[in-house]
Order: C-alpha cells, then sequence, then structure tokens
C-alpha cells in the first residue's frame, strides 16, 4: 500500500521467520547435493543445524504468538504458519497447536539424529542442544516423563554448573557469555523496555532471595538517582545489558529433570537436582539442604528457584 502510513514492524516475528526461511534453504539445497562417504559427517551437521534452528524458532514464535498448550485443546487452537519450504510465495495458513507443537518437536528429532554429542562453539547446536530443547517443550505439554528423559540425555552430555562463589558480584557484568552451563547460545534482539537502564525488577521477587544466596548480588544491582530503591538486572548470560539470554543451559535442565521428577513420583532425585543447583548458588559452605516430603510442597520450591533463575 504506497501511503505515507509509518510501518510497524513486527521484529519478533520477522527476524524469526527469517531463520525458518534460511533453515529451510539450507535443507532444500543440501537436498540436491551428492557427497562423498567421507562428507557425511559434516553434510550431517549442516542438516542436523538446520533442523535445530528452524525448531527454535518455531518454537519461540509459539512462545509468544500462541495459547498455552492443553492437551484436550490442542487441536482445535490455532498455532503458527508452519513454513518447511523456502518458497516465499507459496501461502501458508496457520496450523493447530498440536501440529505446530509436534512439527517442533520433529524438527528436534531430526537433530537429535544428525548432530554430533557436543561440540566447543556454543553458538552452534549439538546433540545435547538438542536433548535439552525436547526437554522445554516437553514441559510445556505436560508430558514429564518425556521432559525427564530428555533433560536426563543433556545432563549425560553436560552437566556443569557455574559456581557462584567463583563470579565477581562487584563488576557490571559478572556472568561471562558462552560459560560452561551454556547448552545453546539465543539471544533477543534489543527491546528498549527491557534494558538495564529502563527495566525494573520486581520487589517481591527481588526480597525472595537469602542473604546467603549469591544470585541477589550477582544478577542485580542497586539503581541510583530518581531509581533509589528499585533494582536493574545485570546477571545476562550474554554479558550485555541489552538483548536477554534466550538459550538453553545445564541450570535449566537441572530444573526441568527435578520438576518432571517430583511430578512423576521422583521425589528423591528432585530433591538431587534442586539441591545440587542451588549449592553452586549459594555462599560456600552456607547452604543447607532443602528437605521436604510432601510433593507439593517440593514442586513450589523448584517452581520458586526457576522463577530465581
Amino acid at each position: 500500500v504506497w501511503n505515507d502510513a509509518v510501518m510497524n514492524t513486527a521484529t519478533s516475528w520477522q527476524t524469526t521467520y527469517k531463520v525458518i526461511y534460511q533453515s529451510n534453504q539450507v535443507l532444500e539445497t543440501l537436498s540436491g547435493i551428492n557427497i562423498g562417504i567421507g562428507e557425511r559427517l559434516k553434510y550431517n551437521e549442516l542438516k542436523g543445524a538446520a533442523y535445530f534452528f528452524r525448531g527454535f524458532a518455531f518454537h519461540q514464535l509459539l512462545g509468544i504468538y500462541t495459547l498455552p498448550y492443553e492437551q484436550g485443546k490442542a487441536s482445535s487452537t490455532l498455532g503458527i504458519p508452519l513454513r518447511l519450504k523456502p518458497d516465499l510465495d507459496n501461502a501458508v495458513q496457520r496450523a493447530s497447536l498440536k501440529d505446530s507443537y509436534q512439527q517442533v518437536l520433529s524438527d528436534y528429532q531430526s537433530a537429535i539424529n544428525l548432530l554430533p554429542p557436543k561440540g566447543l562453539l556454543k553458538g552452534r547446536p549439538y546433540k545435547e542442544a538438542a536433548f535439552g530443547g525436547m526437554a522445554r517443550i516437553y514441559l510445556e505439554m505436560n508430558e514429564y516423563e518425556k521432559a525427564y528423559r530428555y533433560a536426563d540425555s543433556a545432563l549425560q552430555l553436560n552437566s556443569e554448573l557455574l559456581d557462584y562463589n567463583s563470579l565477581n558480584s562487584a563488576v557490571a557484568l559478572p556472568v561471562q557469555r558462552f560459560n560452561r552451563e551454556v547448552l545453546f547460545q539465543a539471544i533477543t534482539g534489543n527491546s528498549s523496555v527491557l534494558v538495564q537502564g529502563a527495566a525494573k525488577i520486581d520487589s517481591v521477587l527481588y526480597r525472595s532471595y537469602d542473604q546467603n544466596d549469591l544470585r541477589k548480588k550477582i544478577l542485580f544491582k542497586p539503581n541510583t538517582g530518581t531509581s533509589v530503591g528499585t533494582y536493574a538486572f545485570k546477571g545476562s548470560y550474554n554479558n550485555t545489558v541489552a538483548g536477554l539470554f534466550v538459550g538453553l543451559t545445564t541450570a535449566e535442565m537441572y530444573l526441568i529433570r527435578a520438576e518432571a521428577a517430583v511430578r512423576t513420583g521422583k521425589v528423591t532425585q528432585a530433591l538431587l537436582d534442586l539441591n545440587f543447583l542451588l549449592k553452586n548458588r549459594w555462599t560456600k559452605d552456607l547452604y543447607v539442604d532443602f528437605n521436604a516430603t510432601d510433593e507439593t510442597v517440593i514442586l513450589q520450591k523448584i517452581l520458586m528457584e526457576r522463577r530465581k533463575e
């Protein structure tokens, strides 16, 4: 439409579908290549990465633009347009929420089948990240046995956590990019309302941290000037004050495995995972293990710690 109206861009929609377009282009190009035996591993890694990036992008869109997944309603609830080819002229309607989630699962499964177990470059996906993506989406679908299994698979490949005692809370950005917890590095675009100088941390959340919980100093800093008495976020796993980290980490896998464990009656495992995570977040030698027998109490604790993370 050729008029003088200002175009309002939907960045989260456009940039995510750009990832999907590029993934589809890679998959189509690879399908037309004849490779030798010695090139199979590299070919599989490229193909697996394309499936992973597409599945990850679809999942991001589902989190923004659709309703939460409900088993009994997913077939009749609208999902997202599932572009599976790079043809820009191909009109695609919104799929059901069920089909949208199944496509993400299919892409992640294809990635698992093709990718190497792990690697050195955090911005590239490996099998450990694809396992993590599966765990994350199965948790959203309330399929806890599968969420447990895939979180466990990710942790079998990488179980490292950052010991927050090793971080310097006095510096502006204490958490390094590409640190040992990161399974896959991904960030949002910049958002003016969420940058450090604008967003204020919920005061109830801030007060919920114990004084011996190092996250209180690692993740937050007091604001100054006219904002005295409020707090800003400085704990980005992207080591920046702008784009927010939305990637996959071992810490999230421990919480997914713990939540799925308690929801499926594996209380001992849930407590082991929860306490192992918190021990790495607490002032050295001052953490006392959380113990409870009531599954509801344990679940509430796990969900609260997810929020604090």
